[in-house]
């Protein structure tokens, strides 16, 4: 089996600018301080001062446009591997310290809990993860996603409802820090995701409470 170098991955971070500017820049400003060296593009929808930026346009608010971004950060970089982030998700440090052993697998770490700032305030565990944190191939990531929307056009401002991965091509690794997933009223997708328990406080982030205060408030 090919070892791979624990560097040769890119954060691609993408955005619609769907949540509120000052939650979006503390998201942003965790994110530097947990990749540590590994290359940054950022693809949105507007001029956006956050690594390598490609700025796509106003090219519309869908899931298909989300994974058009991806694959657009994911085309102009040149790793192996690359590590998707989104704006509304913490990732720890440890997250990015994974080494992937697959090029043809999409990798997902755990745990991952979701918190909801209009609810009270708890973590509550993802038990299925999320395409939002995915560690993966380049070039699989690339053919993966043109594969499934190329039939809707490059663009496309409409919902298209696929699933990036099926579970033989998944893998769950653990991680000791959780990710932490915000689910708020400004989120694309508007249904609540299935979640198990209920958690005041995590390792690293603290008490629900607080975090909210911190970032959603």
């Amino acid at each position: 089996m090919v070892r791979f170098d624990k560097n040769d991955k890119t954060v691609v971070y993408y955005t619609a600018h769907t949540e509120r500017p000052e939650f979006e820049d503390k998201i942003r400003g965790t994110l530097l301080e947990s990749i540590g060296d590994l290359p940054l593009i950022s693809v949105s929808q507007k001029p956006l001062d956050f690594g390598k930026n490609i700025c796509v346009g106003e090219v519309g608010i869908s899931s298909h446009n989300a994974w058009r971004q991806l694959m657009v950060g994911a085309e102009a970089a040149t790793t192996a591997f690359i590590c998707a982030a989104e704006s509304d998700y913490l990732y720890p440090k440890e997250h990015f310290e994974f080494t992937p052993r697959r090029l043809r697998m999409f990798y997902m770490p755990d745990p991952l809990y979701m918190i909801y700032p209009h609810r009270p305030p708890a973590f509550r565990y993802k038990p299925s993860g999320c395409e939002g944190c995915i560690v993966v191939g380049r070039e699989f990531l690339i053919s993966r996603i043109r594969s499934i929307l190329d039939p809707f056009g490059m663009w496309n401002p409409d919902p298209v409802r696929f699933h990036l991965f099926h579970r033989r091509h998944s893998i769950r690794f653990s991680i000791s820090v959780p990710l932490v997933m915000f689910k708020t009223d400004r989120a694309l997708t508007k249904r609540d995701h299935h979640a198990s328990g209920s958690l005041p406080s995590l390792p690293k982030w603290g008490s629900a409470k607080d975090l909210l205060k911190t970032y959603a408030n």
